[in-house]
């Protein structure tokens, strides 16, 4: 009983388990859009979903534009061919991940290239469901929201390849540029000390390397990788998404500011008991207290 004599009503109880929740949406959404989910543990579906987020192709139309080294290549007609489809597909907006890494439905799946220099690789048979069979033949490509950057098309011993960077470089300057190193001047192209095939071998081991082109040292673009052969930045991008939820599962703790939200935004009295639970809506988290149906957070991620 307060000062003027009426009773306090006691605070509502909280149930709040984000970490559940997002483990669980996670699980879900992963395996409905058919990946092949080799673990439940919480930490592994974030970075395995930030990884997806960023190496899958947004379906939207976009400008296509060859590199002069591709536009010079004289292709063999089945191949011309072949890439006439790819650019079709891309400037129509349709669906390119089929004939992306035929691991690229295994969740757990780091392409190497892809963490490091931040470019596709398609393979260039046409698509047969959801994959593309396996070709000799591989077309790079740098991707953006507005841009489909074709860089070459080589084999797939071109993994690790100094020339895809160098195209890149002498092409497209302006992808690359905030990732130079002019404070570094130890390292020229003539003592470059990586082959291409030393390249490929330290990604595989979860090394990232710098490369010089053109005289001008450059730091991965595609953020490189960690010693646990994952994306830096999935692993970094992962790590923050948990932090945030860890926070924001302290902050439910507050009954008496959660009570008096709810009250605001219902404009009636708070039930004894509220349970709130996180949502994935696609690149947003959400917050929702569902006996009164209040949303508390809405998030982009």
């Amino acid at each position: 009983m307060n000062a003027y004599g009426t009773m306090k009503r006691p605070a509502p109880t909280v149930t709040a388990d984000f970490a559940e929740d997002l483990r669980s949406e996670l699980l879900m959404r992963l395996r409905s859009e058919g990946y092949n989910v080799p673990g439940t543990e919480l930490r592994d579906l974030v970075r395995w979903w930030c990884n997806i987020r960023r190496r899958r192709i947004q379906r939207r139309p976009r400008r296509l534009v060859r590199s002069r080294e591709l536009q010079g290549r004289a292709l063999n007609p089945e191949v011309a061919r072949a890439l006439r489809r790819i650019e079709k597909v891309v400037v129509e907006g349709r669906n390119l991940n089929p004939h992306l890494s035929r691991r690229r439905l295994d969740a757990d799946f780091s392409d190497a290239l892809f963490d490091m220099w931040s470019m596709h690789h398609l393979h260039l048979g046409p698509p047969g469901g959801r994959e593309a069979p396996g070709t000799s033949e591989l077309l790079f490509a740098f991707v953006t929201d507005d841009t489909f950057h074709a860089v070459d098309i080589l084999d797939h011993k071109a993994f690790g390849a100094r020339s895809l960077a160098l195209i890149l470089k002498r092409n497209w300057p302006h992808l690359i540029e905030a990732h130079a190193c002019p404070q570094i001047h130890s390292l020229c192209d003539e003592q470059e000390p990586w082959t291409d095939e030393d390249r490929a071998s330290a990604w595989a081991h979860g090394i990232t390397t710098f490369i010089s082109l053109d005289g001008v040292v450059y730091a991965p673009w595609g953020g490189g990788r960690t010693t646990a052969k994952t994306g830096a930045r999935d692993t970094g991008s992962a790590d923050v998404l948990l932090d945030i939820i860890a926070r924001w599962q302290r902050q439910s703790r507050d009954t008496a500011s959660l009570a008096q939200w709810v009250s605001r935004q219902t404009k009636r009295s708070v039930p004894p008991e509220l349970r709130l639970r996180l949502q994935v809506r696609g690149d947003r988290l959400r917050v929702v207290e569902i006996v009164t149906g209040t949303q508390l957070i809405d998030a982009l991620i």
